[in-house]
């Protein structure tokens, strides 16, 4: 299970202010029984790593890697959970850039009494290294620490800690019950540097489903208030911050792998910063591909940027002052294709090896006995809709070839997206993969999203088959390829007209 949230603790020292709180909940631990229930919930939905990035003011300041695993034949305390983190940092202070390697382990029994068997953690900086342990012996504990100068230990005869104190502050994650601005309160929480007690107050700020990467998915939002301001994390149903914002400009966010390890990235908009839709305009559609009598909407693009690309269906322009888009959902095509991009979007690459014999075979199964292109490429869409598992785990690394994708059969939009281009080049159908944003109408925000366009009789055809289905639609918003650090706050799509394919005309102030 990955329970994300020990680098807080490495850079922050986590003690919440408690304020004045009109209905605060105190849990100092839970329950074996609820605990067994966190630990069926959550250990058969994950995977083993996930990577997370952390940039200050956009400035890329570590990566870490969390790695989880299940060791079912320890003798001693029967099965254990164990959590390998590996941090790097690189920042430059007085003219010097220094680098940094922290690791932590820690490990849990799996059965009652749920207890701590060990944390230990490193800190290598300039040559220098400083470990602290503590590990159980017995019926105590015994702490470790060594600088490289001199060792100190020390039996602690009173300490008692185990899963049921560390995952009180989730309490908020599987209690439905308890109402919006809530305060949870737990007077347990481990300090990993100190190991020392020290309280915690969280406030529950929303439950929410989302569409995430082109599907619904539960998440909450709660919030704490430190030295640094008032801080923000949202979390999965199985308990995996995906993102927090500390204070107005610190981001520790998750990120595919090779993203991550690149101190030179920057920032996308994140998981949980949309661009918000008119409610006006979700309230007039209808399922993604039954809006056919609406043949023109234009919008008011609020924000200091575009966002999106120009298409035949997406359309901009300017009128006192003001930015824009008109989506005319009528044309079946996106633009016209070059000879350049047909060559560019047939290549094999380490990504796409459409030259592998079995992933060609896999695409002529596909596609058996079938000479029309575009009957192909809708039969293609309908079998990786079919062969992919959408994965519950989308935050874990991306898949770093597509052999990862057919091997595991499981993956989000984007690995979606990447098997069909891999197969459809395979046979010759020029494809491309492209980024965008769905429409999630149910909160009016437009969520980061990917599906393909493929080349037909010189034009480019817009498919997604995540949802199994051919473009356009007023659901999907393709984006442009310029830098872009979208702030939910600032960009919003103010709906100004709609026209139906009879001529009426309804206008929104």
């Amino acid at each position: 299970m990955k329970i994300v949230v020990f680098l807080s603790f490495l850079w922050f020292s986590y003690i919440y202010s408690q304020g004045s709180f009109s209905d605060t909940i105190n849990i100092d631990r839970l329950s074996n029984q609820e605990v067994k229930e966190m630990i069926n919930r959550c250990w058969p939905k994950v995977k083993d790593t996930i990577y997370y990035s952390d940039y200050f003011d956009g400035i890329k300041l570590m990566y870490s890697r969390y790695a989880s695993f299940l060791d079912s034949n320890n003798i001693v305390y029967g099965p254990i959970s164990i959590y390998d983190i590996f941090v790097k940092e690189k920042k430059t202070s007085f003219g010097f850039k220094e680098e940094t390697n922290y690791t932590v382990k820690e490990i849990y029994q799996l059965v009652p009494p749920y207890e701590l068997i060990l944390i230990e953690s490193s800190e290598e900086k300039n040559g220098f290294t400083i470990k602290r342990k503590l590990e159980k012996k017995d019926n105590i504990y015994i702490s470790y620490f060594d600088n490289g100068k001199f060792i100190e230990t020390d039996t602690i005869f009173d300490f008692k800690y185990s899963l049921n104190d560390d995952w009180a502050k989730f309490w908020f994650n599987f209690d439905t019950a308890a109402p919006v601005n809530s305060v949870l309160e737990t007077k347990k929480n481990l300090n990993y540097t100190t190991f020392e007690f020290e309280p915690n107050y969280t406030t529950l700020i929303s439950r929410e489903d989302k569409l995430i990467n082109g599907v619904r998915k539960k998440f909450i939002t709660t919030q704490y208030t430190d030295e640094f301001g008032v801080n923000t994390a949202i979390s999965d149903e199985f308990l995996t911050i995906v993102e927090e914002r500390i204070g107005d400009d610190y981001l520790h966010v998750i990120e595919d792998k090779e993203k991550a390890l690149n101190f030179e990235s920057q920032p996308d908009f994140g998981l949980f910063s949309y661009i918000g839709v008119d409610v006006r305009f979700c309230a007039q559609l209808k399922a993604p591909d039954d809006n056919k009598d609406i043949s023109n909407v234009i919008f008011e693009i609020i924000g200091n940027q575009n966002p999106f690309d120009t298409t035949s269906q997406q359309l901009f322009f300017s009128e006192n002052g003001k930015n824009y888009m008109e989506i005319r959902p009528q044309p079946d095509y996106i633009s016209e294709v070059s000879e350049f991009e047909i060559s560019d979007n047939l290549k094999e690459t380490d990504f796409y090896p459409i030259k592998d014999p079995d992933v060609i075979q896999m695409a002529k199964n596909a596609t058996k006995g079938i000479h029309s292109k575009r009957k192909k490429i809708e039969l293609l869409m309908n079998f990786v809709n079919k062969y992919i598992i959408y994965s519950k785990d989308d935050y874990s690394q991306w898949h770093i070839s597509v052999y990862n994708i057919i091997n595991t059969r499981n993956g989000v939009c984007q690995d979606y997206a990447e098997l069909f281009t891999t197969l459809a080049r395979s046979i010759g159908i020029a494809c491309k993969t492209v980024g965008g944003y769905a429409l999630d109408p149910i909160n009016g925000l437009l969520c980061g999203h990917a599906w393909n366009e493929v080349e037909i009789n010189g034009k480019w055809y817009g498919v997604d088959p995540t949802w199994n289905m051919w473009l356009p639609t007023l659901y999907h918003y393709k984006e442009n390829s310029l830098p872009i650090n979208l702030n939910a706050s600032i960009y919003f799509l103010r709906l100004k007209s709609i026209t139906n394919t009879n001529g009426e005309v309804l206008k929104f102030d």
